[in-house]
């Protein structure tokens, strides 16, 4: 894959699938939705529409396709959010920072 789309139609409760993509360095497009984690764990790291439509997926996956600089930044972006907020190490400093908050 190239590209991450996520049409699920109620959005996700932390999406798992997106911090996967980005471990890979793929550019992700999503859209606003009932639960809507998806726009906080995909933050730079991709484009979420206000409503999911055909159109503006469509325009988005030509824009990265037609555009190498704009497809490797955001591939980029992608791969650095993951790095910075979702791999392992992030992840268990965030857990550490928040039992040491609890203590």
């Amino acid at each position: 894959m190239d590209v991450f789309t996520h049409g699920r139609k109620h959005g996700e409760t932390f999406g798992l699938v997106l911090t996967e993509a980005m471990s890979y360095g793929l550019p992700l497009i999503s859209h606003r939705a009932d639960s809507n984690a998806q726009e906080e764990v995909i933050g730079d790291a991709g484009r979420v529409f206000n409503k999911y439509n055909t159109y503006s997926y469509s325009r988005e996956m030509l824009k990265l396709q037609l555009s190498t600089i704009y497809y490797e930044n955001m591939s980029h972006k992608s791969y650095s959010r993951y790095k910075n907020f979702y791999n392992e190490a992030s992840v268990l400093e965030q857990y550490s920072k928040l039992i040491n908050e609890c203590i």
